[in-house]
């Protein structure tokens, strides 16, 4: 038993180490915005300890709307300001393309001793007519 644990996590350590392990992602909206949750599959699978951090960046058609912001918890808040300047870029005059919709937030992870991990993208759809966002795709770059 004690081979295949070791085997295990050899072979995570190994994966992860070459992908972003951040999975299992909810949004929940509220009053003060839109609040987004992960895993850390390093960390479930006691492949690392919890002691990470992250770090978010927010683009629209390739140009950055919300800059690095970092932080320690599996969890995120874009505040109801934010969620303004997202939804502000988007242009109504447009011929309605996906890409006019979409908005790329890109999730990396900086463990002790390393530098930061390639990014996990979060593709968010934006609904002009309600105001929301969607979670619609999620992206492990190698």
């Amino acid at each position: 038993m004690q081979t295949l644990l070791k085997r295990r996590e050899k072979i995570g350590r190994h994966w992860f180490s070459k992908i972003n392990p951040l999975d299992y992602f909810n949004i929940e909206d509220d009053q003060n915005g839109m609040k987004i949750g992960f895993k850390d599959l390093a960390v479930t699978y006691d492949l690392e300890p919890d002691n990470a951090l992250y770090r978010h960046q927010i683009k629209y058609k390739g140009k950055k709307v919300l800059s690095n912001r970092e932080f320690s918890a599996n969890s995120f808040i874009l505040s109801n300001n934010d969620l303004s300047q997202m939804s502000g870029r988007y242009n109504e005059r447009s011929d309605n393309s996906a890409e006019d919709h979409l908005f790329e937030i890109r999730l990396q992870t900086k463990r002790a001793g390393r530098g930061w991990s390639k990014p996990t993208l979060l593709w968010l759809w934006y609904f002009p007519e309600q105001d929301h966002f969607q979670l619609v795709g999620i992206e492990h770059l190698d």
